[in-house]
């Protein structure tokens, strides 16, 4: 017998007990065996409605349902047919289906009460409590939770997924084959999707694919072995992929996924590979809880094919405030060798590294003096540039100073100094143990309006366990437990005119002998370490511009060299500063020495804005290059409302034997151009870079912003800033 038409029209709510456990209730009219009953028809309550015996229930006594499993179903629909000899119920029109955590909606459904299965042939949609999956037709499992369906669409936050087909496994696992799925939200068609051969979701896990091809609109980009991103709530808010060539290198594929786990902490991790150097790994930490807690820390790693050596790279700042008055900051930079930067950090200020620098220090701050407990070490490259050595190192070095003190009633105001060190230096040779005091004692005087004179007073006495001293023109003298005096006398005199401000100074400092207060009239500079008049202008002809004037003249003399009047007259330091508009800027520096000439020539011009429309010239000169003028040239350029960027970097060395006339080469040694698309969820950007050491590199970028991305986390990138100075200007090498 079958049940058929139950009604149309309204829809009746079944609790199928007799095929699911419990209760069936029904309205329906006495129907003739294996009949169905004519629309319209008269109702009546089902003979035998109720509980039976056994767990079945009757109609009219003509047969029984299936026993009750444990679990209910509740479902709906507007028209139901039941074959009893198999078992199998059909539900047709707007089918609606629960069980546990399950919903599922159909055209029409098929149930196999046995089995406890269900199938459809058409739409379903089928909700698990986690994720939501429409289909085209399927099968599923009420006992087990498993099943499958074809032409699956679904979303996970802001992905959306579709698929030929999933299957959903034990623990929620979801396995989708011949996925496309996209974070791009763009009508009607998206920028950006990524296609997978396999793609597994656990839903509020992660999302991982394999064997993947991104698709910058309808054109295949890139492959990928592997795809995975989170979907629990901390979330990726920034992802970077680069793709290119280089000739050191080889071709590479270089990642960038960007992680935050709370409002002051985020993190980089960066999986990189290169054809002909192997696996680069890395990442960074940055935690800014607030100006007086904060840091960062980067460390990269590559076992290089081509050369079997271990590169790598490790920096980390650090700021805390321990209490009101403690503080404790650290640095730590260590590599593997110099040209790691030109390697593999190619936007770092210095393409080789010719010096690392850690130290720690914790500061004590008291009413009325500050204490300083500090480490400090710098490493030089050996000239090889494949390894550094130690140069100089305090470990530990105590620091106490006074804040300005009065004492009784004298006029000047006193600032008393100590420390202790246990240094090294490499031009010494030997470690050195050292303690000093100093007094130093100022006062400001008021000669008249628009002038002041500030003389200054200072005596310090420094122990040292050991030192070396010139005891003629090619000996030394070791000296052990030597106490060393120093006196010193400076006056300022300030005059504010109406052509600028003049500082007139004389700085006469004095080292007394070893062991006595007498001067060390002796050594080659009689004892005098420093005796100069200096004088400086600095002054504003117009708002726009700055003027800085300086020079000075030597009065020392030495037992080993002469110095005439043209050595004595220090440079003469010139610079120029002029800023028409906000958006316009020029510079201009010289360095002149009467005995030398120019030393050094610097000028600089800036138009626009760094993250605009912009074009800078620079042009150097050093008497360390003699014949060598350098010239770097940089622009930008970005269209109104395009999304479109072009950005370029010319840098040349121009030989000359003087003037124009006398140029002999010109050589373009570093050579970077750059094409970047901004879209709303991703960036692109195109790389071609030249540069010496045999960097030869072709490079595309592409930067996603999965979704979850917030732009108010985005912009705590800034705080990279102060402790990678090369990304303020979006000078980033990381893709």
């Amino acid at each position: 017998m079958r049940i058929g038409a139950l009604r149309r029209g309204p829809r009746w709510a079944l609790l199928l007990g007799g095929v699911f456990g419990g209760w069936m209730t029904a309205a329906a009219a006495d129907l003739p065996q294996g009949g169905r009953a004519a629309p319209g028809a008269s109702r009546a309550p089902l003979a035998g409605d109720g509980q039976a015996q056994g767990g079945a229930v009757s109609s009219t006594g003509s047969y029984r349902l299936p026993d009750a499993p444990a679990s209910h179903v509740r479902f709906s629909s507007d028209q139901l047919d039941f074959q009893e000899s198999s078992s199998v119920m059909h539900l047709k029109g707007n089918v609606l289906l629960r069980e546990s955590t399950w919903t599922v909606r159909a055209d029409e459904l098929w149930i196999h009460s046995e089995s406890r299965t269900a199938h459809s042939e058409g739409y379903l949609f089928l909700n698990d409590g986690y994720s939501a999956v429409h289909g085209s037709r399927g099968e599923f499992d009420l006992k087990t939770h498993e099943g499958w369906l074809d032409d699956p669409r679904t979303s996970y936050g802001d992905w959306n997924v579709k698929a030929k087909s999933v299957r959903a496994g034990a623990n929620k696992k979801l396995s989708y084959r011949g996925a496309r799925f996209s974070g791009c939200d763009s009508k009607p068609h998206q920028h950006y999707h990524l296609y997978s051969g396999k793609l597994d979701v656990v839903p509020k896990k992660y999302l991982l694919a394999y064997n993947t091809v991104f698709f910058l609109g309808p054109v295949p980009i890139l492959w990928l072995p592997v795809f995975f991103t989170p979907l629990r709530d901390f979330r990726f808010w920034d992802s970077r992929l680069q793709v290119g060539y280089d000739r050191r290198n080889g071709v590479f594929v270089k990642t960038n996924f960007m992680t935050q786990y709370s409002e002051s902490v985020y993190s980089k991790l960066f999986i990189d590979g290169y054809t002909s150097q192997g696996l680069g790994l890395g990442g960074e930490l940055h935690r800014r809880k607030s100006d007086d807690s904060r840091g960062g820390l980067f460390a990269y790693w590559v076992k290089e094919q081509s050369t079997k050596d271990n590169r790598w790279a490790v920096v980390a700042d650090q700021y805390q405030a321990l209490t009101s008055s403690i503080s404790a900051q650290a640095r730590i930079q260590a590599q593997s060798d110099a040209e790691f930067n030109n390697h593999y950090a190619r936007s770092k200020a210095f393409m080789l590294t010719p010096e690392l620098v850690n130290g720690g220090a914790l500061t004590y701050r008291l009413p009325s003096a500050v204490a300083r407990l500090s480490y400090s070490r710098t490493d030089v490259d050996d000239g090889t540039r494949r390894r550094f050595v130690k140069d100089k190192e305090s470990v530990p070095r105590l620091d106490i100073q006074s804040s300005p003190l009065r004492f009784w009633r004298l006029p000047w105001i006193n600032t008393l100094a100590g420390f202790a060190d246990n240094s090294f230096d490499r031009r010494r040779g030997f470690q050195q143990r050292s303690v000093g005091a100093s007094w130093e004692g100022t006062r400001s005087v008021r000669l008249f309006r628009g002038a002041s004179f500030t003389p200054k007073a200072g005596y310090s006495q420094t122990y040292l366990d050991r030192m070396e001293t010139l005891n003629g023109f090619s000996s030394t003298e070791t000296l052990k437990d030597a106490f060393i005096g120093r006196y010193k006398a400076e006056g300022n005199l300030r005059v504010n005119t109406r052509i600028g401000a003049w500082d007139l100074t004389h700085a006469y400092r004095v080292r007394q002998k070893p062991g006595s207060f007498a001067e060390d009239s002796l050594a080659m500079d009689h004892g005098v370490e420093s005796n100069m008049l200096s004088l400086q202008d600095t002054f504003r002809p117009a708002r726009k511009i700055l003027v800085r004037v300086a020079s000075g003249y030597e009065f020392r003399v030495f037992r080993d060299r002469y110095l005439g009047f043209r050595d004595r007259v220090q440079p003469l330091v010139a610079e120029l500063t002029y800023s028409p508009r906000v958006d316009l800027s020029f510079s201009f520096r010289e360095d002149y020495q009467l005995a030398q000439g120019n030393r050094s020539v610097l000028f600089s011009g800036y138009y626009g804005e760094p993250d605009k429309e912009f074009v800078s010239l620079g042009v150097g000169y050093n008497q360390a290059l003699p014949k060598n003028t350098l010239v770097n040239f940089e622009f930008g350029w970005e269209p109104s409302s395009s999304g479109w960027r072009l950005g370029g970097n010319l840098a040349s060395d121009i030989v000359s034997e003087g003037g124009f006339g006398g140029i002999r080469t010109f050589s373009l040694f570093q050579k970077e151009f750059t094409v970047q698309k901004k879209l709303h969820d991703f960036n692109l950007r195109a790389l071609t870079r030249f540069r010496p050491g045999g960097v030869r590199e072709f490079a595309f970028h592409i930067e996603m912003r999965f979704p979850g991305t917030r732009k108010k986390d985005i912009a705590k990138r800034d705080w990279e800033s102060e402790w990678f100075p090369e990304r303020k200007y979006g000078m980033e090498e990381r893709p």
